[in-house]
Protein backbone atom coordinates (compact mmCIF):
# COMPACT_ATOMS: atom_id res chain seq x y z
CA UNK A 1 0.00 0.00 0.00
CA UNK A 2 1.62 2.85 -1.32
CA UNK A 3 1.62 6.25 1.74
CA UNK A 4 0.09 9.55 0.57
CA UNK A 5 3.02 12.37 -0.17
CA UNK A 6 2.52 14.97 2.59
CA UNK A 7 4.15 18.50 2.55
CA UNK A 8 4.19 19.46 6.29
CA UNK A 9 4.90 23.22 6.66
CA UNK A 10 5.96 24.11 10.47
CA UNK A 11 8.41 26.32 11.90
CA UNK A 12 11.98 25.13 11.90
CA UNK A 13 15.63 26.27 12.62
CA UNK A 14 18.40 24.63 10.94
CA UNK A 15 22.29 24.54 11.01
CA UNK A 16 24.36 27.09 10.34
CA UNK A 17 25.72 26.89 6.48
CA UNK A 18 29.05 26.72 5.63
CA UNK A 19 29.99 28.82 2.48
CA UNK A 20 30.49 25.88 -0.13
CA UNK A 21 27.18 24.37 2.00
CA UNK A 22 25.25 28.15 1.37
CA UNK A 23 26.36 28.00 -2.80
CA UNK A 24 24.83 24.99 -3.22
CA UNK A 25 21.54 26.06 -1.26
CA UNK A 26 21.58 29.25 -3.88
CA UNK A 27 21.74 26.81 -6.97
CA UNK A 28 19.01 24.15 -5.36
CA UNK A 29 16.70 26.89 -4.45
CA UNK A 30 17.42 28.35 -8.10
CA UNK A 31 16.09 24.83 -9.10
CA UNK A 32 13.66 24.86 -7.14
CA UNK A 33 12.15 28.05 -8.18
CA UNK A 34 12.20 27.14 -11.99
CA UNK A 35 10.69 23.66 -11.46
CA UNK A 36 7.90 25.24 -9.67
CA UNK A 37 7.32 28.03 -12.03
CA UNK A 38 6.93 25.31 -14.57
CA UNK A 39 4.71 23.05 -12.67
CA UNK A 40 2.31 26.04 -11.82
CA UNK A 41 1.71 27.54 -15.51
CA UNK A 42 0.72 24.22 -17.20
CA UNK A 43 -2.83 24.18 -18.13
CA UNK A 44 -5.15 24.17 -16.46
CA UNK A 45 -3.74 26.25 -13.36
CA UNK A 46 -6.79 25.74 -11.33
CA UNK A 47 -7.61 22.17 -10.57
CA UNK A 48 -10.91 22.48 -8.59
CA UNK A 49 -10.21 25.94 -7.71
CA UNK A 50 -13.40 27.83 -7.43
CA UNK A 51 -14.59 29.87 -10.22
CA UNK A 52 -13.41 33.10 -9.34
CA UNK A 53 -12.73 36.46 -11.63
CA UNK A 54 -9.45 34.99 -11.59
CA UNK A 55 -9.90 31.45 -12.77
CA UNK A 56 -8.39 30.39 -15.50
CA UNK A 57 -9.73 31.89 -18.74
CA UNK A 58 -9.64 29.28 -22.18
CA UNK A 59 -7.50 30.65 -24.91
CA UNK A 60 -6.94 29.42 -28.41
CA UNK A 61 -5.08 26.43 -29.73
CA UNK A 62 -4.49 24.80 -32.51
CA UNK A 63 -7.22 23.17 -34.51
CA UNK A 64 -8.74 20.18 -32.81
CA UNK A 65 -8.39 16.45 -34.29
CA UNK A 66 -12.56 16.74 -35.32
CA UNK A 67 -13.53 15.33 -32.10
CA UNK A 68 -15.33 18.66 -30.67
CA UNK A 69 -16.33 21.87 -32.65
CA UNK A 70 -13.36 23.75 -33.01
CA UNK A 71 -14.80 27.09 -33.89
CA UNK A 72 -16.88 26.78 -30.25
CA UNK A 73 -14.65 25.32 -27.64
CA UNK A 74 -10.70 24.70 -27.05
CA UNK A 75 -8.96 21.52 -26.26
CA UNK A 76 -7.12 21.49 -23.38
CA UNK A 77 -4.46 18.74 -22.59
CA UNK A 78 -4.06 17.81 -18.81
CA UNK A 79 -2.59 14.68 -17.26
CA UNK A 80 -4.22 11.57 -17.18
CA UNK A 81 -3.13 10.60 -13.94
CA UNK A 82 -4.88 14.12 -12.49
CA UNK A 83 -8.05 12.10 -12.47
CA UNK A 84 -7.14 10.93 -8.80
CA UNK A 85 -6.63 15.13 -7.56
CA UNK A 86 -9.21 18.03 -6.46
CA UNK A 87 -11.67 18.71 -4.45
CA UNK A 88 -14.78 17.05 -6.49
CA UNK A 89 -12.39 13.34 -6.04
CA UNK A 90 -15.02 10.70 -4.67
CA UNK A 91 -13.42 8.46 -1.73
CA UNK A 92 -15.62 5.56 -0.40
CA UNK A 93 -15.23 2.39 0.66
CA UNK A 94 -15.41 1.15 -2.81
CA UNK A 95 -13.14 3.92 -4.58
CA UNK A 96 -9.19 4.27 -2.46
CA UNK A 97 -7.85 7.38 -2.15
CA UNK A 98 -4.32 7.90 -4.45
CA UNK A 99 -1.93 8.53 -1.75
CA UNK A 100 0.87 9.02 -4.33
CA UNK A 101 -1.01 12.85 -4.94
CA UNK A 102 0.73 15.54 -3.12
CA UNK A 103 -1.07 18.02 -0.71
CA UNK A 104 0.25 20.98 1.13
CA UNK A 105 -1.14 19.73 4.97
CA UNK A 106 -0.75 22.59 7.42
CA UNK A 107 -1.19 21.90 11.23
CA UNK A 108 -3.90 24.15 12.36
CA UNK A 109 -2.39 24.49 16.34
CA UNK A 110 -1.07 28.32 16.40
CA UNK A 111 -1.57 28.66 12.95
CA UNK A 112 -1.78 32.31 12.14
CA UNK A 113 -4.39 31.48 9.84
CA UNK A 114 -6.25 29.71 11.59
CA UNK A 115 -9.85 31.45 12.51
CA UNK A 116 -10.67 32.19 16.24
CA UNK A 117 -13.96 31.42 15.49
CA UNK A 118 -13.22 27.68 16.32
CA UNK A 119 -11.10 25.03 18.96
CA UNK A 120 -9.63 22.00 18.06
CA UNK A 121 -9.69 18.94 20.43
CA UNK A 122 -6.42 18.19 20.26
CA UNK A 123 -2.41 20.28 18.99
CA UNK A 124 -2.23 16.97 15.85
CA UNK A 125 -5.51 18.44 13.75
CA UNK A 126 -3.98 19.72 10.28
CA UNK A 127 -5.86 20.06 7.10
CA UNK A 128 -5.17 21.16 3.63
CA UNK A 129 -4.27 24.55 2.71
CA UNK A 130 -6.51 24.80 -0.15
CA UNK A 131 -9.48 24.51 2.16
CA UNK A 132 -8.92 26.61 5.04
CA UNK A 133 -10.14 29.55 4.20
CA UNK A 134 -13.20 28.32 3.16
CA UNK A 135 -13.38 26.68 6.16
CA UNK A 136 -12.58 29.72 8.36
CA UNK A 137 -15.00 31.97 6.37
CA UNK A 138 -17.75 29.15 7.00
CA UNK A 139 -17.61 28.83 10.96
CA UNK A 140 -17.09 32.84 11.01
CA UNK A 141 -20.24 33.17 9.54
CA UNK A 142 -22.26 30.73 11.75
CA UNK A 143 -20.25 32.40 14.85
CA UNK A 144 -21.77 35.86 13.96
CA UNK A 145 -25.35 34.50 13.35
CA UNK A 146 -25.36 32.26 16.87
CA UNK A 147 -22.78 33.33 18.84
CA UNK A 148 -21.80 29.86 19.48
CA UNK A 149 -18.19 30.39 20.65
CA UNK A 150 -17.29 26.72 21.49
CA UNK A 151 -17.19 25.23 17.98
CA UNK A 152 -14.65 22.62 18.03
CA UNK A 153 -12.68 20.40 14.99
CA UNK A 154 -12.20 16.92 16.34
CA UNK A 155 -10.52 15.95 13.53
CA UNK A 156 -8.69 16.92 10.16
CA UNK A 157 -6.58 15.60 7.92
CA UNK A 158 -5.11 11.40 8.57
CA UNK A 159 -2.99 9.56 6.96
CA UNK A 160 -2.97 5.97 6.48
CA UNK A 161 -1.73 5.15 9.87
CA UNK A 162 -3.96 7.35 11.87
CA UNK A 163 -7.41 5.98 9.86
CA UNK A 164 -5.25 1.67 10.75
CA UNK A 165 -4.93 3.72 14.40
CA UNK A 166 -8.82 4.86 15.02
CA UNK A 167 -10.32 1.90 12.89
CA UNK A 168 -8.51 -0.38 15.59
CA UNK A 169 -9.52 1.33 18.52
CA UNK A 170 -13.28 1.46 17.50
CA UNK A 171 -12.77 -2.28 17.00
CA UNK A 172 -11.28 -3.20 20.08
CA UNK A 173 -14.48 -1.09 21.85
CA UNK A 174 -17.38 -1.90 19.98
CA UNK A 175 -16.26 -4.80 17.93
CA UNK A 176 -15.54 -5.18 14.06
CA UNK A 177 -19.75 -5.57 13.47
CA UNK A 178 -20.04 -1.63 14.71
CA UNK A 179 -17.03 0.15 13.85
CA UNK A 180 -17.28 -0.14 10.48
CA UNK A 181 -20.39 1.51 10.40
CA UNK A 182 -18.45 5.20 11.55
CA UNK A 183 -14.91 4.26 10.51
CA UNK A 184 -13.79 3.96 6.91
CA UNK A 185 -11.13 1.24 6.10
CA UNK A 186 -7.50 2.47 5.95
CA UNK A 187 -7.07 4.01 2.27
CA UNK A 188 -10.39 4.55 2.13
CA UNK A 189 -11.00 7.60 4.34
CA UNK A 190 -12.20 10.86 3.17
CA UNK A 191 -10.24 12.49 5.76
CA UNK A 192 -7.07 11.53 3.59
CA UNK A 193 -8.00 14.18 1.21
CA UNK A 194 -7.56 16.96 3.61
CA UNK A 195 -10.91 18.51 2.44
CA UNK A 196 -13.52 17.17 5.52
CA UNK A 197 -13.93 18.10 9.07
CA UNK A 198 -15.52 16.41 12.08
CA UNK A 199 -16.91 19.67 13.41
CA UNK A 200 -18.95 19.66 16.94
CA UNK A 201 -19.90 22.32 19.41
CA UNK A 202 -20.23 22.35 23.38
CA UNK A 203 -21.69 26.15 23.32
CA UNK A 204 -24.84 26.93 24.88
CA UNK A 205 -25.64 28.51 21.94
CA UNK A 206 -24.87 25.30 19.45
CA UNK A 207 -27.67 25.19 16.70
CA UNK A 208 -27.04 21.98 15.12
CA UNK A 209 -29.36 23.30 12.08
CA UNK A 210 -27.36 26.00 10.78
CA UNK A 211 -24.60 24.16 9.29
CA UNK A 212 -26.83 21.68 7.76
CA UNK A 213 -28.70 24.80 6.04
CA UNK A 214 -25.88 26.61 5.14
CA UNK A 215 -22.86 24.81 4.48
CA UNK A 216 -22.97 24.65 0.69
CA UNK A 217 -22.67 28.32 0.68
CA UNK A 218 -19.51 28.08 1.37
CA UNK A 219 -18.57 25.10 -0.92
CA UNK A 220 -18.84 22.61 1.71
CA UNK A 221 -21.98 19.28 1.88
CA UNK A 222 -22.86 17.31 4.96
CA UNK A 223 -20.73 14.27 4.01
CA UNK A 224 -23.12 11.36 5.95
CA UNK A 225 -26.72 11.85 5.73
CA UNK A 226 -29.26 9.58 7.48
CA UNK A 227 -31.71 8.57 4.22
CA UNK A 228 -28.03 8.14 2.05
CA UNK A 229 -26.60 5.48 3.83
CA UNK A 230 -27.28 3.00 1.55
CA UNK A 231 -25.18 4.60 -0.74
CA UNK A 232 -22.40 6.10 1.27
CA UNK A 233 -22.12 2.63 3.42
CA UNK A 234 -21.68 5.30 6.59
CA UNK A 235 -24.12 5.81 9.21
CA UNK A 236 -25.05 9.42 9.63
CA UNK A 237 -22.81 11.47 11.02
CA UNK A 238 -24.02 14.65 11.93
CA UNK A 239 -20.40 16.03 12.29
CA UNK A 240 -18.76 15.18 8.97
CA UNK A 241 -18.52 18.06 6.96
CA UNK A 242 -16.48 18.25 3.39
CA UNK A 243 -15.72 20.37 0.67
CA UNK A 244 -16.78 20.14 -3.15
CA UNK A 245 -16.46 24.26 -4.12
CA UNK A 246 -19.29 25.99 -5.89
CA UNK A 247 -21.40 25.13 -7.48
CA UNK A 248 -21.58 21.63 -6.60
CA UNK A 249 -22.16 22.01 -3.09
CA UNK A 250 -25.35 23.93 -3.83
CA UNK A 251 -26.36 21.30 -5.92
CA UNK A 252 -26.02 18.32 -3.64
CA UNK A 253 -27.52 20.03 -0.94
CA UNK A 254 -30.40 21.08 -2.19
CA UNK A 255 -31.40 18.70 -4.59
CA UNK A 256 -30.58 15.99 -2.14
CA UNK A 257 -27.98 14.13 -3.79
CA UNK A 258 -24.89 12.42 -1.82
CA UNK A 259 -21.80 12.48 -3.76
CA UNK A 260 -21.92 9.15 -4.68
CA UNK A 261 -25.17 9.85 -6.38
CA UNK A 262 -23.73 13.74 -7.89
CA UNK A 263 -20.66 11.68 -9.50
CA UNK A 264 -22.81 9.36 -10.97
CA UNK A 265 -25.20 11.79 -12.62
CA UNK A 266 -22.64 14.64 -13.84
CA UNK A 267 -20.80 11.25 -15.14
CA UNK A 268 -23.15 10.94 -17.73
CA UNK A 269 -23.78 14.76 -18.70
CA UNK A 270 -21.18 15.40 -22.04
CA UNK A 271 -19.39 18.71 -23.10
CA UNK A 272 -22.34 19.27 -25.18
CA UNK A 273 -25.11 18.23 -23.06
CA UNK A 274 -23.83 19.30 -19.65
CA UNK A 275 -25.88 19.74 -16.40
CA UNK A 276 -26.96 23.36 -16.32
CA UNK A 277 -27.65 25.13 -12.93
CA UNK A 278 -28.21 28.42 -11.58
CA UNK A 279 -27.37 29.20 -8.26
CA UNK A 280 -28.75 31.07 -5.37
CA UNK A 281 -27.02 33.82 -6.24
CA UNK A 282 -28.30 33.89 -9.84
CA UNK A 283 -25.05 32.52 -11.43
CA UNK A 284 -25.04 29.97 -14.22
CA UNK A 285 -22.94 26.88 -14.75
CA UNK A 286 -22.27 24.26 -16.71
CA UNK A 287 -21.12 20.62 -15.39
CA UNK A 288 -19.99 18.08 -17.42
CA UNK A 289 -17.77 14.89 -17.49
CA UNK A 290 -14.50 13.79 -19.98
CA UNK A 291 -13.40 10.21 -19.64
CA UNK A 292 -9.46 10.02 -19.19
CA UNK A 293 -7.52 8.49 -21.97
CA UNK A 294 -5.18 6.06 -22.07
CA UNK A 295 -2.44 7.81 -22.70
CA UNK A 296 -0.32 10.52 -20.43
CA UNK A 297 -2.89 12.71 -21.39
CA UNK A 298 -6.31 13.75 -21.52
CA UNK A 299 -7.73 16.44 -24.11
CA UNK A 300 -10.06 18.26 -22.53
CA UNK A 301 -12.89 20.72 -24.30
CA UNK A 302 -13.96 23.95 -23.05
CA UNK A 303 -15.99 26.80 -24.80
CA UNK A 304 -13.60 29.29 -26.20
CA UNK A 305 -13.10 32.67 -23.05
CA UNK A 306 -14.88 30.98 -20.64
CA UNK A 307 -14.04 30.53 -17.06
CA UNK A 308 -13.94 26.89 -15.88
CA UNK A 309 -12.55 24.65 -13.63
CA UNK A 310 -11.40 20.90 -13.64
CA UNK A 311 -11.39 18.32 -10.85
CA UNK A 312 -10.63 14.65 -10.66
CA UNK A 313 -13.23 12.79 -10.00
CA UNK A 314 -10.82 9.60 -9.00
CA UNK A 315 -13.21 7.32 -11.06
CA UNK A 316 -11.68 7.25 -14.40
CA UNK A 317 -12.77 10.88 -15.48
CA UNK A 318 -12.91 15.12 -15.29
CA UNK A 319 -15.22 17.48 -13.93
CA UNK A 320 -15.34 20.38 -15.37
CA UNK A 321 -17.52 23.43 -14.32
CA UNK A 322 -17.93 26.26 -16.75
CA UNK A 323 -19.25 29.57 -15.53
CA UNK A 324 -21.31 30.86 -18.30
CA UNK A 325 -23.28 33.93 -16.75
CA UNK A 326 -23.87 35.98 -13.48
CA UNK A 327 -26.45 37.83 -12.38
CA UNK A 328 -25.32 41.23 -13.18
CA UNK A 329 -25.40 39.80 -16.57
CA UNK A 330 -29.09 38.84 -16.36
CA UNK A 331 -30.18 41.51 -15.33
CA UNK A 332 -28.27 43.23 -18.08
CA UNK A 333 -30.15 41.56 -20.51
Amino acid sequence: MGRRRVTRYNDTIGPELSSGMLVLTIFLAAVIVLSVYFVCNREPDAYGDELTDDTQESEAVDETDGNVDDGRYDLISVPTEDTARGFLILVNGKTAYNFDIEEKIVSLYMNEEKSSSYGLATSGISTAQSVLGYFNTMIEAYYADTEDSKTVINSGYRSYEDQAEILQSRIDSVGEEQAYDYVARPGHSEHHTGYAFDVVSYGENADGTWLPNHCCEYGFIQRYRADKEALTGIKYEYWHYRYVGAPHAEIMMRENYCMEEYIELVGKCTYDAPLSYTDASGASYAVYTVAASDGELTEIPVPKGAKYSISGNNVGGFIVTVKTGTAAEKKGD
